[in-house]
């Protein structure tokens, strides 16, 4: 980018710049508009921000699915003692599933009676 500006100032038209620097002329003027007068510095800052950003967008994606499988598996946990506590106590029938997994086939997909 500094190279091309350097041309420009010499009196280089941008499609001079951009065949010299072998890149088109969208890519400078995309270039331009998100880096244009940023320090390299800043642009080395910003390019490491971008790259953490993704690396915690992974592990924010990692662990909101593990928090899921976790109360997936709880909650059929919580199911099996349930039908268990109630086949212990000789009512096989009281333990009510969650999740809609099975249902009282007077209930609609909705959970709504007679829909």
């Amino acid at each position: 980018m500094k190279q091309a500006e350097t041309d420009l100032a010499g009196g280089m038209t941008v499609r001079q710049a951009c065949q010299k620097l072998g890149i088109s002329e969208q890519t400078f003027y995309r270039w331009r508009s998100r880096f244009g007068g940023m320090k390299a510095e800043a642009v080395a800052r910003l390019a490491q921000l971008e790259f953490e950003t993704v690396r915690l967008k992974k592990l924010l994606g990692q662990e909101v699915l593990e928090n899921y499988v976790l109360r997936e598996k709880l909650e059929d946990l919580q199911n099996c003692l349930r039908h268990r506590r109630a086949a212990e106590n000789g009512r096989p029938n009281e333990a009510t599933p969650s999740r809609g997994k099975s249902r009282n086939k007077s209930q609609s997909p909705a959970g709504l009676p007679g829909l």
